[in-house]
């Protein structure tokens, strides 16, 4: 859960990994440059398989169909503490308390939107989650 709408807008958080509330300058939002940086090629991957299926290979050569024709998971942002796990590997972070209000969210859109490898996240659903969460639901039928 991202949180509960409090008074004046503010957007509080939780962090993903402990679920306690992350206050100011106690954690960040982030997404680790692994995930971001491995999703292209398990995408590369994924679109192997299928041009392998496509190209009439023998489906005995998989074990798990669902394994096959699951979609790679784009990189997720998270709110973590500081000390919760993960938060010492590589990645872009946001300090949480810059991302206390929509306007901030619609501020760090604006910033990440210029960065080449922000489609492979998952950027617009925290958006939304977050944005649902506080009371803001927002849908594709909104844009």
């Amino acid at each position: 859960m991202v949180g509960r709408l409090q008074p004046g807008g503010h957007l509080s958080h939780a962090c993903d990994v402990c679920a306690r509330p992350v206050g100011d300058g106690e954690g960040e939002l982030r997404v680790d440059e692994r995930d971001v940086l491995d999703y292209p090629a398990a995408v590369r991957r994924f679109d192997d398989q299928v041009d392998r299926v496509a190209a009439g290979a023998d489906p005995e050569d998989w074990e798990d169909w669902e394994e096959l024709w699951a979609l790679p998971r784009p990189a997720r942002w998270v709110v973590r503490h500081h000390g919760c796990a993960g938060s010492g590997t590589a990645a872009f972070s946001i300090p949480v308390e810059e991302v206390r209000s929509v306007v901030a969210l619609l501020r760090w859109t604006l910033v990440l939107h210029t960065r080449v490898w922000l489609p492979v996240t998952d950027w617009d659903d925290w958006v939304r989650r977050t944005c649902a969460a506080h009371g803001v639901p927002l849908t594709d039928d909104d844009v």
